[in-house]
């Protein structure tokens, strides 16, 4: 198994990256369900630019920003989101 893991990746960077992105996303969403567990907001942050927040943190060459996530205790509630999909529209059982 492990061969078969090594040869899907290996000589791949955007297979690489593309796995990075995925696991990073879950490790996220566990992080901030957690936050939320120990009674903390949290939001998901884009619209940064990714270049210099890694010259800021000195971001080794080998690493990429995945995204940012704000965590800490909210002021007031939180703005209504636009443009999400109730329940219905967004999950679909055996067919389409």
């Amino acid at each position: 198994m492990c061969r078969a893991v090594d040869s899907y990746y290996r000589n791949k960077p955007q297979v690489q990256r593309d796995e990075i992105m995925r696991s990073a996303g879950l490790f996220a969403q566990t992080l901030m369900l957690l936050a939320q567990e120990r009674g903390f907001d949290s939001c998901p942050m884009d619209g940064f630019d990714f270049a210099e927040v890694a010259k800021t943190i000195n971001l080794p060459d080998h690493y990429a920003i995945c995204l940012m996530i704000a965590i800490g205790k909210g002021k007031g509630k939180p703005f209504p989101r636009l443009g999400k999909l109730s329940f219905d529209k967004a999950v679909t059982f055996d067919h389409f």
